[in-house]
């Protein structure tokens, strides 16, 4: 169904609503003046930059909501006290990998995964994941389930609550605790469509690897950034798998 020129069975079009809600409720939380640069700046320039990239290799113009998908996730999770040259850095990287990294029709890496991981360590800043508002996350698993990598989603978040819930690494007081960095962490970032399986088979190993790797890097060796390394590492493995089959 395309209104007023959008395709609203286009599944990025939700994705985009999702993502702008669960934004909208994080600056209801924390203020409007202190949230908003962090977004309008990861957005803007994850937008404006895959627009000059699209000229530049003169394709024919598509408006970019996948760039302003990694905008989003960008500036919802870099700190909005951090400066703005980091999610500036982090959207730029993310969207010049987007188009560089990739083997013919292969892409390699989560593209915010890899942008925010370079950005934080450039700078040396810490995620912040402020707009993870618990009431909102249920929506997500719609995206998940729109985009048919649900089990993906699901397999990880089964695994990591035991692994982490058992070992006493982390005490979830509620549900409401699940329903913040770990639901968000699943259901957006860990299945984005490109740098992940389709099949259900593969995406439950995808999902529960995803989870061990996380947790062995997390809680076993303390690494800083274990959420994007382990996503990182888990999207190069699932290429090298592509590429080579």
């Amino acid at each position: 169904m395309i209104l007023m020129g959008i395709n609203w069975n286009d599944v990025y079009v939700w994705t985009v609503i999702a993502l702008s809600i669960m934004a909208a409720g994080g600056m209801a939380l924390f203020g409007v003046e202190k949230t908003l640069p962090t977004i309008l700046v990861a957005v803007l320039t994850a937008l404006m930059l895959d627009i000059l990239i699209g000229k530049f290799r003169k394709k024919n113009f598509k408006f970019p909501y996948s760039a302003v998908i990694s905008g989003l996730i960008v500036g919802s999770i870099v700190s909005f006290e951090s400066p703005l040259y980091v999610p500036f850095l982090a959207a730029t990287v993310a969207i010049i990998s987007k188009h560089a990294l990739k083997y013919k029709i292969f892409h390699i890496f989560n593209p915010a995964a890899l942008g925010l991981l370079v950005s934080f360590i450039v700078f040396s800043k810490s995620d912040s994941w402020w707009a993870t508002v618990p009431m909102l996350m249920p929506f997500l698993l719609i995206i998940a389930w729109k985009i048919k990598k649900l089990h993906i989603a699901l397999s990880f978040l089964i695994v990591f609550v035991v692994l982490t819930y058992f070992t006493d690494n982390i005490r979830l007081q509620s549900f409401g605790d699940l329903l913040g960095l770990p639901f968000y962490f699943a259901a957006i970032m860990a299945v984005e469509p490109k740098t992940t399986p389709v099949a259900r088979s593969q995406q439950i190993l995808f999902g529960v690897s995803l989870s061990v790797l996380l947790f062995l890097l997390a809680f076993v060796a303390r690494i800083p950034y274990a959420l994007f390394i382990s996503l990182l590492a888990m999207n190069l493995v699932y290429f090298l798998y592509r590429i080579r089959r």
